[in-house]
């Protein structure tokens, strides 16, 4: 049929999705209007009868392309649930979506739908909190005693130490044309 739309933007049989394109709701659409039958406008696009006659019935009732407002998954919050979230992060910035499950009395809710009304306010940026190393109490009464027993040192001692950020450290000796630099 030469309706205006090329045969490459209709999609192929219908793999599972259910929403049409927009290139088959116009060549539905245009095809009705030549009177041509709903099997044969099915068979070209590789989609059921009762989907093209569906499809055709809304557009002549409603006249639009668009999808109804309204269609789609209802949402699991009311805005109480949402106020009850951000008030908890606005609390604590640092509070784990387990914690607002649990506090809030939110079982109900899964931890990414409270993710998801966290980010749609735009208020606040999502990351993972860097993970600091656990300091046991024993470790902490050793650094203690370390910097008790140097707290008198004169400049001359803390010369002889070297301190690093903790990162492996290569050190090995390179001639150079003086002798032999440390690096």
């Amino acid at each position: 049929m030469d309706d205006g739309v090329d045969d490459d933007t209709l999609a192929p049989p219908n793999t599972g999705c259910n929403h049409l394109s927009e290139a088959e709701k116009l060549h539905i659409i245009e095809g009705r209007a030549q009177n041509h039958s709903v099997g044969k406008i099915a068979g070209e696009l590789g989609r059921s009868k009762s989907t093209v006659s569906a499809f055709h019935k809304k557009w002549r009732s409603a006249n639009t392309l668009a999808r109804a407002s309204g269609q789609g998954r209802k949402r699991k919050t009311n805005e109480r649930d949402d106020r009850l979230i951000m008030s908890c992060v606005k609390q604590n910035r640092f509070v784990t979506t387990t914690e607002i499950q649990a506090n809030q009395r939110l079982p109900r809710l899964s931890l990414s739908t409270i993710r998801a009304r966290i980010k749609e306010t735009g208020e606040f940026a999502s990351y993972w909190a860097t993970k600091k190393p656990f300091i046991s109490l024993a470790n902490q009464r050793k650094r203690v005693a370390w910097c008790i027993e140097r707290l008198n040192w004169t400049r001359e001692q803390w010369r002889q130490v070297m301190c690093t950020d903790e990162s492996p450290v290569k050190y090995t000796m390179q001639p150079v044309s003086a002798g032999w630099l440390a690096i």
